[in-house]
């Protein structure tokens, strides 16, 4: 066969492909509209913590299956005339297709297995097509960078949805009330310290420390982030901490503090004036 009856037979494959697609996405967002619509749900209602496949389309799952098609139709369809000519038009069609399909599987994913492996070929499909499409070294090297960083922010997914299934199902003896819990504020207390008062609000446990010894005091919010409490009168610690240095070297006007804490970087900026 000749090589523009090849060419031919690429292009009309991957035209074929690209078409199924098309009206696959379609199907899918109007079930997306429909579900919408009507308020039901198909399928699975609520995320499965098992291992077993599991799908389901709710309210939220399809307005984005409806915005999926709405994007993917129209790409699908004009997608063959970027192929034709193509030595891979009917692989990187096929690619193309598994892409959108993966998207729209992880919209309707309800148990962890199926969510990661729509989540894992939602990255390596198009890497894959971008690899086919341009055998090129920077090419290659951009779609490798790509890959690690994609993997390394996917790690937090991971984690997070094994998390989940090992509360449901325990596999890993995770007791999180053995984990150590020391905070600041113990050695804070060490010694001749003790705490002169404590209040709670809706944000937080406020803890105030005298640490003895005629130290400033020091303010504690939920046992951490310890700050210091200048005396009215000062301190001679304070007229040595780094912190003073940018007040008394830049002297400004007006300071805007977020997050005083205690007051240090108040009194640094009253007495760098």
């Amino acid at each position: 066969m000749s090589s523009d009856g090849n060419s031919h037979s690429r292009s009309w494959a991957a035209g074929l492909i690209l078409l199924l697609a098309a009206v696959g996405s379609a199907v899918a967002g109007c079930l997306g509209v429909a579900v919408v619509a009507t308020g039901d749900r198909l399928g699975v209602d609520g995320f499965s913590d098992g291992v077993e496949p599991a799908l389901g389309v709710d309210g939220l799952s399809g307005i984005f299956l409806a915005l999926l098609a709405l994007v993917a139709v129209p790409a699908l369809l004009y997608a063959r005339t970027y192929l034709r000519g193509s030595r891979h038009a009917t692989a990187l069609a096929a690619l193309t297709a598994l892409f959108v399909a993966s998207m729209a599987l992880f919209l309707a994913a309800r148990d962890p297995v199926t969510f990661l492996a729509a989540w894992e070929l939602m990255t390596l499909l198009p890497a894959a097509a971008i690899l086919l499409a341009r055998d090129e070294a920077g090419v290659r090297s951009a779609v490798f960078v790509y890959v690690a960083v994609t993997h390394m922010g996917g790690v937090g997914v991971w984690v997070a949805v094994l998390l989940l299934v090992n509360v449901a199902r325990p596999v890993l003896d995770l007791d999180w009330t053995r984990a150590p819990t020391d905070k600041p504020i113990l050695d804070g207390l060490a010694g001749p310290a003790h705490r002169l008062a404590a209040t709670w609000d809706s944000f937080a446990r406020t803890d105030l420390i005298d640490p003895g010894d005629g130290r400033p005091y020091q303010l504690y919010m939920d046992g951490a982030a310890g700050s210091v409490m200048p005396p009215a009168a000062g301190d001679s610690a304070l007229w040595r901490d780094i912190g003073l240095f940018p007040f008394a070297t830049e002297q400004p006007a007006r300071v805007f503090i977020i997050g005083p804490g205690g007051g240090a970087d108040v009194w640094f900026a009253v007495q760098g004036r």
